[in-house]
């Protein structure tokens, strides 16, 4: 027992001292301190986690999952884009994706 409650303080001072470090709002040193685990869980996929390299990679695996689903969603999304608004912007992102969706 003494054991976990070791682990415990030392993952909340490490939360608390990137808190400090990172210049991220003081009020999550509060949340980090009230709620041990689950406050530490929150402030890592709330701060840490989409800014971080594993954030990536994980969108990554998820775009490659879902090609290979459906390959042709982006370019069905983005001739959507295209019929709600006719712009510049919708076109040339649909001609990329259609170039990217072609090899």
């Amino acid at each position: 027992m003494p054991l976990i409650i070791a682990v415990t303080v030392l993952v909340q001072a490490f939360f608390v001292w990137h808190v400090f470090k990172t210049g991220r709002p003081y009020w999550w040193a509060l949340i980090i301190l009230s709620f041990p685990l689950i406050g530490c869980a929150v402030y890592y996929a709330a701060e840490v986690f989409p800014g971080s390299r594993e954030h990536r990679t994980a969108r990554g695996a998820a775009k490659k999952i879902l090609h290979a689903i459906d390959p042709h969603a982006e370019v069905k999304k983005k001739v959507q884009d295209l019929e709600a608004c006719a712009s510049i912007h919708n076109k040339v992102a649909l001609a990329a994706e259609c170039v990217e969706s072609a090899h």
